[in-house]
């Protein structure tokens, strides 16, 4: 295996933990140079497979075969999370996959490659929080957008600088690559909370007021067009919800 990059063959890092953290659930592992370079040469030789092939329980194959062959010998714990880490990469986000399907966290923004920009959340009524994953390499970030927006047809690439996309699951992901940008390259997703509101809890909140309420009720029962218009934050989805 090639340890002797100071950099993380995956792409990736996790800072100390600290206080004012925004916890990842479930945990991320921290690995070694010579955990991550074996979970890269792993994803390498499963990128080439065939289709057919191509399924979670084969890059797991994978993963064990690739340790006989080169005489590894992990423990079962390693074995699983390097298992999870390989399929979050090839199927889902990569890193950002338990931040995805954490459902309190409406934003997820990254605005630089380095441990000294961290990636960040925003949760109400918590407001913005950094988390202790960064990212170490651009292409690799691109790559895993590109591999995400894969059915909207968009990429980011040096043609084009910008992309705009809405994944399957319905968040929003903006992501630009420099020069566009000030860094190496900047992303948002926009991700939207699950729980259910009330027309009630809107008039508690002031989000609505009881004569804009009742002049929505009527518009929606004559089958009236609606333009639902705001800052960002200001409940325009949860109000259309």
């Amino acid at each position: 295996m090639k340890t002797e990059s100071i950099l993380s063959p995956l792409g990736w890092g996790l800072l100390p933990p600290r206080q004012n953290h925004y916890p990842i659930h479930p945990a991320l592992p921290i690995l070694s140079l010579a955990e991550e370079a074996l979970a890269h040469e792993v994803l390498e030789t499963f990128y080439t497979q065939t289709s057919p092939h191509q399924t979670i329980e084969g890059l797991r194959a994978l993963l064990r075969e690739y340790c006989q062959l080169h005489h590894f010998r992990l423990e079962n714990e390693q074995e699983s999370y390097l298992s999870e880490i390989c399929k979050m990469h090839a199927f889902e986000a990569g890193p950002l996959t338990p931040l995805l399907h954490d459902k309190g966290i409406e934003e997820i923004v990254l605005t630089g490659i380095s441990p000294a920009h961290p990636v960040r959340v925003y949760q109400t009524p918590t407001g913005w929080k950094e988390t202790p994953l960064y990212f170490t390499d651009p292409a690799a970030l691109i790559s895993l957008f590109n591999r995400l927006t894969l059915d909207t047809g968009k990429r980011l690439s040096a043609n084009t600088p910008v992309l705009n996309a809405i994944l399957p699951t319905g968040a929003r992901i903006h992501a630009a690559i420099s020069p566009i940008c000030s860094t190496d390259i900047e992303a948002s997703i926009r991700l939207f909370t699950h729980r259910p509101t009330h027309p009630t809890e809107l008039l508690r909140l002031n989000t609505l007021t009881p004569e804009s309420f009742a002049y929505i009720t009527l518009a929606l029962q004559l089958d009236c067009n609606l333009l639902i218009v705001g800052n960002t934050g200001s409940g325009k989805t949860t109000t259309l919800n």
